[in-house]
């Protein structure tokens, strides 16, 4: 049916081109991909850098593939000027966040003298258990290296000799697993 579909932007020749994108209609997502992802990489990039900006863009594509309610949220005109505020927000957002997550300096990665061992115990056992119980065994060294040792980003993709991107994904999926760990075990 790809074959059928106008260009992109699509004309009025096609007037339910709105409602087919709504439902997730392969072809239609699969133009509006084809037809933007340069786009939203240019936004996402320009505010986070070009390998940061693939995961703003694969994430905004994912949310379109995947997310009824997103894709609701458009209600017609220039799907890529929208696809594009989306990377841009999104890559906002990222970047916040980033900022907010800098690593400890190595001198400061010693435990302090004085300190709370209950807490530690408390501490050490969710981790312990989330380790043995959550965790897949192929992201511990990523969760090591990343919420153990407090390594960069760029410090632990090259230890475990992956793409920057990947090891964003991978601990993205981490923090979802922790989050949903914690949660279970308060209630």
């Amino acid at each position: 049916m790809l074959h059928a579909l106008p260009v992109f932007p699509f004309s009025r020749a096609l007037p339910d081109w709105l409602t087919l994108f709504h439902e997730g209609e392969r072809a239609v997502l699969t133009r509006v991909y084809q037809d933007e992802v340069r786009r939203v990489l240019a936004a996402a990039a320009k505010v986070v850098g070009e390998a940061d900006a693939e995961s703003v863009a694969h994430d905004v594509f994912y949310k379109l593939l995947s997310d009824t309610a997103f894709r609701a949220a458009f209600t017609g005109g220039n799907v890529g000027a929208w696809l594009s505020t989306v990377a841009r927000n999104s890559a906002l957002d990222m970047a916040r966040r980033r900022a907010r997550e800098t690593a400890l300096p190595e001198s400061e990665r010693a435990l302090p003298a004085a300190r709370d061992v209950r807490g530690e115990v408390d501490a050490d056992l969710f981790v312990r258990s989330f380790l043995e119980t959550v965790l897949p065994a192929d992201l511990k060294p990523l969760f090591d290296l990343r919420f153990l040792e407090q390594r960069s980003q760029r410090d632990a993709a090259a230890m475990l000799d992956m793409p920057r991107t990947t090891l964003v994904y991978q601990e993205q999926r981490i923090r979802e697993l922790l989050q949903s760990y914690a949660k279970e075990t308060r209630a």
